[in-house]
């Protein structure tokens, strides 16, 4: 057994460093330079499955993080790819995580793979929020040493508070870039997100962001007419199609009060059509609503916000009196 005071103190004197992190690749990258420098593990990686909803660790949103060692490349390959390709189709594999496992006595695919690679010893960690996997610590070693496997299983753990750390910050930061009532982004949020899609420019050639503005017609009548719920649910309804009609790329926020805004990549040529289509799906998903819409495109009709916003805002003027 290895010296487990000293170990432990080794832990947390490499964890403490861990807190400080602002993404979960830069946290799997310090974890994985713990491994080797301190605790002699000289190949590995990580699985992180981004959804938190962990079933099959094959499911398609289960990646691969921060190889290291033989897992990185061997012979022009990526044998971590295909370890995980191999611990996944093993059945009853994740049963076997939280201890060492010489190469003689792993599943017989596993098994022909670290004998390849020079490996004599492996195993896999379970990483945690809260109570839930939400992924794997996978350890191989060429040279076994005292059997660490307890030590091990507190380095996921460490992983595992870190990583619910940055869920918790993450939470308390879209807290403040979300609309309450609909969920999508409010004002705040959406000038947060604008400003990173447009410093990136237009994701492909040929194409160019799209501005778009949108006002609930007669809203006023609704909330006096119904009552404050109905117009809530009808905010909410509205929220609701327009990110109905957009994927995951783009954006959608309530500015305020009832009026929402989209930022959509598309052909320049394409833009009042793309706005067209959104007011349709908002008449036929929510009964007796509908939107007065205007538009403008980044880097032609401005190259900032307020430019932007103006332009977008005036065309939404000359649709409003048309309703």
């Amino acid at each position: 057994m290895p010296d487990t005071p000293s170990s432990l103190m080794v832990l947390i004197q490499e964890s403490r460093q861990w807190a400080s992190v602002s993404r979960g690749l830069e946290l799997f990258t310090r974890a994985s330079e713990a491994l080797q420098r301190a605790f002699l593990v000289d190949s590995g990686y990580f699985i992180y499955k981004k959804t938190g909803l962990w079933e099959r660790i094959e499911d398609e949103a289960c990646r691969l993080y921060a190889p290291w060692g033989v897992m990185v490349a061997h012979q022009g390959g990526y044998p971590a790819e295909e370890d995980r390709q191999g611990v996944a189709a093993v059945e009853g594999f994740e049963d076997r995580t939280g201890c060492w496992i010489r190469t003689a006595d792993a599943p017989e695919l596993i098994r022909q793979q670290w004998q390849s690679w020079g490996i004599k010893v492996g195993g896999a960690w379970r990483l945690t929020l809260g109570t839930k996997p939400v992924g794997l610590m996978v350890l191989r070693r060429s040279v076994p040493v005292a059997d660490d496997a307890e030590l091990m299983g507190m380095v996921a753990g460490q992983v595992s508070l870190v990583m619910e750390l940055l869920r918790f910050r993450r939470t308390a930061e879209e807290a403040g870039w979300r609309d309450e009532l609909t969920g999508i982004y409010n004002r705040r949020g959406i000038e947060r997100q604008m400003a990173l899609v447009t410093q990136q420019g237009a994701q492909t050639l040929g194409t160019a962001w799209i501005f778009g503005i949108f006002d609930i017609n007669r809203f006023k009548y609704i909330n006096d007419a119904y009552g404050h719920p109905e117009g809530d649910r009808v905010l909410a309804d509205v929220a609701k199609a327009l990110c109905a009609g957009l994927r995951p790329q783009d954006i959608c926020g309530r500015w305020g009060g009832d009026e929402f805004v989209v930022l959509v990549n598309t052909a320049q040529a394409q833009a009042s059509t793309v706005i067209a289509r959104l007011q349709e799906l908002v008449a036929a998903r929510v009964e007796r609503v509908t939107v007065s819409a205007g538009w403008a495109v980044w880097g032609v009709d401005g190259n900032d916000l307020d430019t932007i916003y103006d332009v977008a805002d005036q065309r939404l003027y000359e649709d409003k009196k048309r309703h």
